[in-house]
């Protein structure tokens, strides 16, 4: 299909060169002798929207419960196996837990109630909303609570070294978690920015903390250093992934989004972490 492009007949008066077809001529018979009309090449597949099939939903629901296993995997062993401990469970410590476990388990519904039931996901946005917000805020106070311990309770994360230092990454995820999530609610009625918006408040805000544990419990993980940077650029680039299989294009949210996550947490590692700037402000933090 081809766009056609009016051009009033006082242009001819500037020699504007147009020569139609005998098809073109008899097509546009019945139109005003006054006009001219040009044709110009067709650019629509630049616009074209992002339209999700029957079965995308399914995404983002393995999504979630491919989270919410990754997190098992990954605080289950400090657990299940505490000889590595450095202190038992604390109620602050528990609750955040919970809440954690049990937004990722919202999430995991709300995926499959967007694609079954519209209008019981909308309303159970607000549930999503509450947990968001205990979540940061107990995200926070766990945070300033290891801060002040000087060490993780699980011994999976290396805290003791440098506790200051270590309170950066879990403050800047809680952050991005909030930001994400309102970023999402405020593009709610926008679908196919919405769900990728909130997907990556789960793969980049809070996976982060998860692979720590992973890659710290474990000895035989603990000394490859490539591994946590190379998971958590796993988990931020699933959407673009799927989107470029499914759509042959990769959505701006799921490309520029989540290659700004991944620069943020690197610059925190490689550059806030070691300053003396964070460690006085930490310092302010915890006192």
């Amino acid at each position: 299909m081809k766009f056609r492009v009016v051009v009033a007949s006082q242009m001819a008066a500037l020699a504007i060169p147009a020569q139609l077809t005998a098809n073109e001529q008899k097509s546009e018979s019945s139109q005003r002798s006054d006009f001219i009309v040009l044709d110009a090449p067709d650019i629509s597949h630049t616009s074209k929207p992002f339209k999700s099939p029957a079965t995308e939903g399914w995404f983002y629901t393995w999504m979630g419960v491919f989270a919410f296993l990754f997190c098992v995997a990954a605080f289950g062993p400090s657990i299940v196996h505490p000889e590595r401990r450095l202190g038992p469970i604390t109620p602050l410590v528990a609750v955040h837990g919970i809440v954690f476990f049990a937004w990722l388990l919202l999430f995991g519904a709300q995926t499959i109630l967007a694609s079954t039931n519209l209008a019981v996901h909308r309303r159970m946005g607000l549930w999503s909303a509450i947990l968001a917000a205990a979540l940061v805020l107990l995200g926070y106070q766990t945070t300033i609570a290891m801060g002040r311990r000087g060490y993780d309770l699980s011994g999976d994360v290396g805290v003791r070294s440098d506790p200051l230092a270590a309170i950066a990454f879990p403050l800047l995820d809680v952050f991005m978690f909030a930001v994400l999530f309102l970023a999402a609610y405020f593009y709610r009625h926008r679908s196919a920015i919405h769900k990728r918006l909130m997907l990556l408040a789960v793969t980049g805000a809070l996976m982060p903390s998860p692979v720590a544990h992973l890659t710290g419990h474990f000895a035989f993980l603990r000394d490859k250093g490539f591994l946590t940077p190379l998971m958590l650029a796993i988990f931020l680039a699933a959407g673009a992934v799927h989107d470029r299989i499914t759509f042959r294009r990769i959505h701006p949210v799921s490309l520029w989004i989540a290659l700004a996550i991944f620069v943020v947490e690197n610059l925190c590692f490689a550059v806030v972490m070691p300053s003396a700037a964070w460690h006085a402000f930490a310092a302010w933090l915890i006192r």
